[in-house]
């Protein structure tokens, strides 16, 4: 499963490629983070793997926030493909704040 610290390593490294001027760099990060998104929205639910107490690895984050977190992806491929560079960094940095910003969601009982 994708961790919460591996979701905001992506978005810094996309972020970092944009200011680089790495735009392909960045949409490929990007673009492999909106695939670990969608496994995470769509992974089957396999009832021995989970008890009832437990998450999905999409519920773990929430699924609105993911979501929101692909609007924001999708918004800087977008950008970028109008060589907007600046206008991607900003909405990255914004995904950023967004993500860091989430309360930590508690996985089961102890």
């Amino acid at each position: 499963m994708i961790s919460r610290e591996a979701i905001a390593y992506d978005l810094r490294e996309a972020r970092d490629h944009i200011s680089g001027g790495q735009t392909q760099a960045a949409r490929l990060q990007i673009a492999a983070l909106m695939e670990n998104l969608e496994l995470l929205l769509h992974a089957p639910r396999q009832a021995a793997r989970f008890r009832e107490n437990q998450l999905s690895s999409a519920d773990q984050f929430g699924r609105d926030d993911i979501l929101m977190l692909e609007v924001f992806c999708g918004q800087a491929i977008k950008v970028m493909a109008h060589s907007d560079r600046e206008r991607a960094e900003l909405i990255l940095d914004k995904a950023q704040r967004f993500w860091d910003g989430l309360p930590v969601k508690i996985t089961g009982k102890p």
